[in-house]
């Protein structure tokens, strides 16, 4: 037991030098609280940034056709479609009957 009182304050000197390696470590490893509530105000904001973010395009799909209006859609320009053909000989005949009408006009004059 000797030996402890003659080395005890070089046992303390290397105690409080691990001691300061330890703290030294710690706080280079590990985030100051300053730290952590600037992290924490940067991600608040970037979250309140997404939700902004996550409600424009909720509001944009929303906003978009469904399926189901797309095929009504589709079935309505179809019939058109078909409507216009059934039409088109119609219009030729009645433009070829308006040509010879112009035709006999200037014929006469």
């Amino acid at each position: 037991m000797d030996w402890v009182k003659d080395y005890a304050p070089y046992i303390i000197v290397i105690m409080q030098g691990v001691m300061l390696l330890v703290s030294l470590w710690l706080s280079k490893n590990f985030a100051s609280r300053q730290r952590v509530e600037s992290n924490e105000d940067n991600t608040s904001n970037q979250f309140a940034s997404m939700n902004l973010r996550l409600q424009r395009v909720e509001d944009a799909v929303a906003n978009q056709p469904t399926h189901h209006d797309v095929r009504q859609l589709e079935r309505k320009l179809s019939d058109v479609s078909s409507d216009i053909k059934r039409v088109e000989p119609w219009i030729k005949q009645l433009s070829n009957h308006v040509d010879m009408l112009i035709e006999k006009e200037l014929r006469n004059k």
